[in-house]
């Protein structure tokens, strides 16, 4: 009797050890599907610094769509829009924004308002055969569409899979203490290894947009508040 429960005790623990190593591979999975557009620092916010988020919802969830379609020998030509959802980047789009602001301006956001009415990344893509598109929930109460292809790695591999070319939009239009806080960067990707061209737009894209508002506009440091009588 006590042979068999020992058997059993070591059946249950096998079986919750294999578990828990299966669960650890599919977050690792998981991690690896995600576009790596930057890495989070933690910086502390500024004090008084506000992020007023007025995005459309429609930017925030991966979606597909046709531009255009022509006939050619080898099939339909099909130019396409390819917006890549929240849930399929490695870090919060809006954090990322907070911080690379934080990390240029630093004591200066005290204070300060941020109002992004858009804060999007899309990949427009040509090729001979659209990428297949199935509806999954991409978050509680939420569903979005998610490209499915033939090449393992991140999403936008998957979405680049049968298309000639394929640039990486980057887009923000915001202001920042009142004042226009804007820019578009474009990038052409690669089909094989892309991520490293990808951490290269989003940095191009973060220069431009200091570059436009540092061109126009500046921050002043906050006052500080009057002695009190």
């Amino acid at each position: 009797m006590m042979r068999l429960l020992l058997s059993c005790a070591a059946f249950l623990l096998a079986g919750a050890i294999h578990g828990a190593w299966a669960q650890g591979q599919d977050e690792e999975k998981k991690a690896q599907a995600k576009l790596n557009i930057g890495t989070l620092a933690g910086l502390p916010r500024p004090e008084g610094f506000v992020i007023e988020d007025l995005r459309a919802g429609m930017t925030k969830f991966a979606s597909y769509y046709e531009i255009s379609r022509r006939s050619s020998v080898r099939g339909p030509l099909i130019k396409y829009k390819r917006t890549i959802g929240e849930a399929e980047l490695n870090v919060a789009p809006m954090d990322l924004l907070a911080e690379r602001l934080i990390e240029r301006y630093g004591d200066k956001l005290k204070g300060k308002k941020l109002v992004v009415r858009e804060f999007s990344l899309a990949a427009y893509g040509e090729g001979y055969q659209p990428p297949t598109v199935i509806a999954v929930p991409l978050s509680s109460g939420a569903v979005g569409a998610a490209v499915v292809g033939t090449l393992i790695g991140n999403v936008l591999l998957r979405s680049m899979a049968t298309a000639r070319t394929t640039n990486l939009h980057v887009t923000v239009d915001a202001e920042l203490d009142g004042k226009e806080f804007s820019a578009l960067e474009i990038g052409s990707l690669p089909v094989e290894n892309p991520d490293a061209r990808v951490l290269k737009i989003m940095d191009d894209f973060f220069n431009f947009a200091f570059y436009r508002f540092e061109s126009t506009s500046s921050l002043e440091s906050a006052k500080p508040a009057a002695p009190s009588e």
